[in-house]
C-alpha cells in the first residue's frame, strides 16, 4: 500500500512538469540584469537599474501603467541619459514640465511658436524635393486610403500645390490667407492653370469650396506659425 502511494505521488509530480520547449524565461529585474552584463548585451541606457539590450535603445518602447505609477519618472530618468550618450530627443512637451526641467537654450531646439526662444519653423524647411511637398501635405491630411475621402485627399493635393506655388516667397500667412481667407472666386483663381485646377473650378463652387474648408481644418494651426 505504501509503495503504491508513493508510485502516484512520483507520477503525478512527473506528470505536471513542464519541459521548456521554447520561448522567453520570466525572471525578475535583477537577474535579467546581470544576464544582460554578462552577455555583455547590456546597453548604457537603464530604466530603474534595468539595462536596455544593446543596439535597441532606438526601437519603440510602450510605456503603460495607471496613474501614479512612475511613467513620468522612468521618462525623467531617461532624458539625462540620452543627454550623456550625446544622443538625441524628439518631446512633445504637452504641460512645459520637461522643458522647464531640461531645457537648455546651448544646445537645444524648442518648437513652440507660442513661447520665446523657438525655432521659427516653417513647413518650406523641410521641403528639399518635388515629393518633400506632397510629404508635408500628408502630415497635415486626415485622408483615410480605407474611406477613400475624396474631400480629404484633394485636400491634401491643393496644400501640397500651394506650397509649392509659395516656395520662393515662403509666406505663411500669404499662404494662409489664400486658403483660409480667399473666397471661392479668389481661390480658384490662384489655382488656376495648377496641377489641381482640374478639381478646383468655378464651374463646381460647391466641390472647391469643400476642398477649402476641409483644408482650412487641416492646416489652421499654421496661423501661430511666424
Amino acid at each position: 500500500m505504501f509503495t503504491t502511494i508513493i508510485f502516484f505521488m512520483y507520477r503525478g509530480k512527473k506528470a505536471v512538469i513542464q519541459d521548456k520547449i521554447r520561448g522567453a524565461d520570466f525572471v525578475e529585474a535583477g537577474i535579467l540584469a546581470k544576464m544582460l552584463y554578462k552577455s555583455k548585451q547590456a546597453a548604457n541606457i537603464c530604466c530603474s537599474g534595468l539595462p536596455l539590450v544593446k543596439n535597441s535603445e532606438r526601437r519603440h518602447i510602450l510605456i503603460t501603467s495607471t496613474t501614479g505609477s512612475g511613467k513620468t519618472n522612468m521618462l525623467n530618468e531617461l532624458l539625462p541619459q540620452i543627454r550623456k550618450e550625446q544622443d538625441r530627443a524628439i518631446i512633445v512637451d504637452l504641460t512645459g514640465s520637461f522643458t522647464d526641467r531640461f531645457f537648455d537654450p546651448k544646445c537645444d531646439k524648442l518648437l513652440n511658436p507660442l513661447q520665446d526662444g523657438t525655432e521659427h519653423w516653417l513647413p518650406w524647411n523641410d521641403c528639399h524635393e518635388i515629393w518633400d511637398y506632397n510629404d508635408i501635405a500628408s502630415s497635415f491630411s486626415n485622408y483615410n486610403p480605407k474611406l477613400d475621402d475624396f474631400f480629404a485627399k484633394s485636400a491634401e493635393l491643393v496644400l501640397a500645390e500651394g506650397l509649392r506655388l509659395y516656395h520662393d516667397s515662403q509666406d505663411i500667412k500669404t499662404l494662409i490667407n489664400t486658403i483660409l481667407y480667399a473666397n471661392n472666386k479668389e481661390f480658384v483663381r490662384i489655382f488656376k492653370n495648377s496641377a489641381v485646377s482640374g478639381i478646383i473650378s468655378s464651374s463646381a463652387p460647391e466641390t472647391s469650396s469643400g476642398i477649402q474648408a476641409t483644408i482650412s481644418k487641416n492646416i489652421e494651426v499654421l496661423q501661430y506659425l511666424r
